[in-house]
């Protein structure tokens, strides 16, 4: 019988023999590991899965860096078909930022807080929305909320009266 060891620099027949390098060559196991790898979704075929590969641009060369697979010096990508899907995507159309529009924000009021600003220790107004209102103004108390079209006449028609803020009623108010 001979010996089968072989030494040292020789290269046996078997080891000349092509091996077929691709995706093809794998079984479904590797595949789907490969798959996991690359978030690539399982498929029950080894042409499913490489058909997975090809739909989502993973290449043989992109596993082989990953893996640490060698590939021949010669080794070249084969195109792999696509296989596409009946339905046609819509087109993705790119805009600005999509904002809701506005609302105008100086409506007209119904309500006007105004604030006496004058030295009267007493000042009374009509309300001419309702002529059996009355506003009154104080230096203990110098805010009304008063309907539009009185707190329009008062401050185009006296003097010593301002649109206050609510914040400034606060304000006086917790002192």
């Amino acid at each position: 019988m001979a010996n089968k060891t072989k030494a040292a620099g020789t290269v046996t027949s078997a080891e000349m023999q092509y091996k077929p390098v691709g995706f093809d060559s794998l079984n479904l196991d590797e595949l789907h590991t490969i798959a996991d790898y690359f978030g690539v979704d399982q498929a029950e075929t080894v042409t499913e899965q490489v058909a997975n590969f090809a739909e989502e641009g993973v290449t043989y060369v992109q596993y082989a860096k990953a893996f640490k697979v060698p590939l021949p010096e010669d080794y070249q990508e084969e195109e792999l078909p696509v296989v596409e899907e009946d339905e046609q995507e819509e087109p993705v159309v790119e805009t600005g930022p999509v904002t809701a529009p506005r609302e105008a924000q100086f409506a007209v009021q119904n309500e006007y807080l105004i604030k006496m600003t004058r030295d009267n220790p007493y000042f009374e107004v009509a309300n001419l929305s309702n002529r059996r209102a009355t506003y009154k103004f104080t230096t203990a108390h110098p805010y009304a909320v008063m309907d539009a079209k009185t707190a329009q006449f008062v401050l185009s028609h006296e003097t010593g009266f301002r649109q206050a803020f609510p914040d400034e009623l606060a304000e006086f108010y917790s002192e």
